[in-house]
């Protein structure tokens, strides 16, 4: 019988068990928006809220938020996506634990492919 977590990597075991909080800071987060930010401010015809990115260095994580050109963290993995501006109070939690899933994959995406370039040198 073979374990649910056979085959994964430390980094993806570390993410997995910290969801529940990075969902938790992405609500957080899409409550601050509402509550500083007009949709106008925001939103155009390229983008529906505001831009996050979950950020891992040496095992730990931190969300970001706002245009990845001013970022100035440029270090560890990173998975991007975006608080969307116009959900309904009553999508908020799943489409948070979707977004959270979305941010995990685009770490773990990163990770991957830092293995295969190390590989390779």
């Amino acid at each position: 019988m073979t374990s649910l977590t056979e085959g994964m990597t430390t980094l993806e075991l570390h993410l997995n068990s910290e969801k529940e909080a990075i969902v938790q800071e992405l609500m957080e987060l899409w409550s601050d928006m509402k509550r500083s930010f007009q949709r106008e401010e925001l939103c155009d015809s390229k983008q529906n809220g505001m831009q996050v990115r979950l950020i891992v260095t040496d095992g730990s994580w931190e969300l970001h938020t706002g245009d990845v050109q001013f970022e100035t963290t440029h270090e560890g993995f990173w998975g991007s996506g975006e608080l969307n501006y116009d959900l309904e109070e009553s999508e908020v939690v799943e489409t948070m634990e979707s977004l959270a899933s979305e941010l995990i994959s685009g770490v773990l995406d990163e990770e991957a492919e830092a293995d295969l370039d190390s590989y390779w040198q």
